[in-house]
C-alpha cells in the first residue's frame, strides 16, 4: 500500500528523518512510501505544487496524491473540501499525532497506533 506523510522539509540523506508538517493542503510536500518495503526502501518526496494556491490547496494536494497512487494519508487534519475527495477515492486517512518526523509517524502507523480521521476539520487550514 502506498502511504503519504505530510512533510515540512526533507532530509535527502535519510528520508525517515524528514520533518513532519502541521498542515495538509499547504504542506511543503509528501513522503510517499510502500508499506511492503518501508523502512528498507526509503520512498520518495513529492513536492506539493498547490501549497501556494490562493484557494483549493487541499483539493490540489488530493489530486497530486491520487496521481501518485496513494492509498493512505497520514495528516494532522484535512479540510472540508479535501476530505470528501479522499473518501470518494477510498483513501484511508489517519491522524498523524504528535510525532516530529516522518519515520516516527510511519512506525506508529505500522504498529497500529494511529487513529482514523473520521471527519474533516471545521474549516480549511492555513499556516499561521
Amino acid at each position: 500500500m502506498k502511504i503519504a506523510v505530510c512533510i515540512e522539509s526533507f532530509n535527502a540523506e535519510n528520508l525517515s528523518q524528514s520533518k513532519a508538517d502541521s498542515v495538509f493542503g499547504r504542506a511543503f510536500g509528501f513522503l510517499i512510501v510502500d508499506s511492503e518495503s518501508w523502512p528498507d526502501a526509503p520512498g520518495k518526496v513529492v513536492e506539493n505544487s498547490s501549497r501556494a494556491s490562493a484557494s483549493g490547496a487541499g483539493s490540489g494536494a488530493v489530486q497530486l496524491l491520487l496521481d501518485e497512487g496513494v492509498e493512505a494519508l497520514i495528516a494532522p487534519e484535512v479540510g472540508p473540501k479535501a476530505f470528501p475527495l479522499l473518501e470518494a477515492a477510498e483513501v484511508k486517512i489517519y491522524r498523524q499525532g504528535v510525532f516530529s518526523t516522518a519515520g516516527e509517524i510511519l512506525k506508529a502507523w505500522s504498529e497500529g497506533s494511529l487513529w482514523h480521521l473520521e471527519k474533516p476539520a471545521s474549516k480549511g487550514l492555513r499556516r499561521v
